[in-house]
C-alpha cells in the first residue's frame, strides 16, 4: 500500500473551481517498511509501484518525490496540521498568527505532543522538528485560512478526529500525555455538537 503526503496550499474558490494557494511538495512511497531486512517481495513491489505513480505525476507537471521514509513523513505533516488546524480554527485567525502570536505556544505544543506519540509507535520524529515545522509552515501560509477554519466558517463538520482526536486517541493507547490535543480535539468536538453536526 501506498502512502503520500501533499503540502501545496489550496481553497475552493466556488464549486468546481480549486484555487492554489501556495505550491509545495508531493513525496509517495510505500507506507510501511518490509521485513527486518527490509527485502520483502511486498515491499519492493510497493517501491517499484511507488516509482511508476512518481514518474506519472512528474510527467504531468506534479513535481514529486518518492520517498521510503514515509511513515515518518506522514507523522510530521500530522504534527503539522495538528499544531494549525485546530488553533486557527477556534480563534478564527490565518495561519501566520500562529508564528508569534498569543496561540504559537499552544499550536506548537500540539505538535510536540504528536511527536512524542510518534515516538512511541517507533518513528524518529523530535519535539523540536515538530514544533518548528509548525512555525516555517505557518510562516509560509501566513496569510491561508486553515482546512479546518474553512469548515467552521462553512458550518461543516471538521477533521478534527483524523487530526487532533487521533493523537489524543493514539497517544491513550501509548501511553503517551496530550493533554493540548485533548483540548483542543474536545472545543471542536463541543462546536460540532452545539451545530448538531455530530452526534
Amino acid at each position: 500500500m501506498l502512502a503520500g503526503t501533499c503540502t501545496y496550499g489550496a481553497r475552493l474558490a466556488e464549486p468546481g473551481r480549486v484555487e492554489c494557494t501556495g505550491v509545495g511538495e508531493v513525496a509517495l512511497g510505500p507506507r510501511e517498511g518490509g521485513d527486518a531486512d527490509g527485502d520483502s517481495d511486498a515491499d519492493g513491489e510497493e517501491s517499484a509501484l511507488a516509482e511508476r505513480v512518481g514518474a506519472a505525476f512528474r510527467e504531468s507537471g506534479i513535481e514529486t518525490t518518492v520517498a521510503a521514509d514515509m511513515p515518518r513523513r506522514l507523522w510530521a505533516k500530522l504534527a503539522v496540521n495538528a499544531g494549525i488546524n485546530a488553533p486557527t480554527a477556534l480563534a478564527r485567525v490565518e495561519n501566520g498568527a500562529l508564528v508569534d502570536g498569543p496561540a504559537s505556544g499552544t499550536a506548537r505544543a500540539a505538535a510536540r505532543e504528536t511527536a512524542r506519540v510518534a515516538r512511541a509507535e517507533g518513528i524518529d520524529l523530535s519535539d523540536d522538528e515538530a514544533a518548528d515545522a509548525v512555525a516555517s509552515v505557518a510562516e509560509a501560509t501566513a496569510r491561508n485560512t486553515s482546512s479546518m477554519r474553512q469548515d467552521i466558517e462553512a458550518d461543516r463538520r471538521t477533521e478534527v478526529d483524523a487530526i487532533n482526536g487521533a493523537v489524543a486517541e493514539r497517544g491513550e493507547r501509548a501511553r503517551v500525555a496530550t493533554p493540548v490535543n485533548d483540548t483542543l480535539a474536545a472545543l471542536v468536538r463541543a462546536w460540532e455538537r452545539e451545530r448538531e453536526l455530530r452526534g
